[in-house]
C-alpha cells in the first residue's frame, strides 16, 4: 500500500457548497481509502488565483495502490477548486 497526500484549495463559497465539493472529490478517489482528513480553514493566498484572495484548505491522507488517472484532470476542471496537489508520501 502506498500513502498519498491530497491538498485541495476551495473558493470562498458558503459551507453547503464547500461540503458538496469535498463530497464530490471523495467520490472521485476510487479505490483510495481516506485515512485522515483535516480542515485547515480559510487562509489568505499569497497572490490572487482566479481573482480570489482567500481559499479554504482541506488536507487528505490517502492509502491505496494508485491514484485514479483522471483525478488530476477532474480537479483541474472543477469550478470551485482553486488549486490542488497530490503527493506520494511513501
Amino acid at each position: 500500500m502506498r500513502i498519498y497526500e491530497l491538498v485541495v484549495v476551495v473558493k470562498p463559497v458558503d459551507e453547503k457548497e464547500r461540503k458538496k465539493t469535498i463530497a464530490t472529490v471523495k467520490s472521485w478517489l476510487g479505490g483510495l481509502k481516506v485515512v485522515a482528513e483535516k480542515e485547515w480553514g480559510s487562509k489568505a493566498l499569497k497572490y490572487a488565483i482566479q481573482k480570489e484572495l482567500t481559499g479554504y484548505y482541506y488536507d487528505f491522507e490517502l492509502e491505496g495502490d494508485s491514484v485514479p488517472a483522471d483525478l488530476d484532470k477532474k480537479l483541474f476542471q472543477m469550478d470551485t477548486v482553486l488549486r490542488h496537489l497530490i503527493v506520494r508520501k511513501k
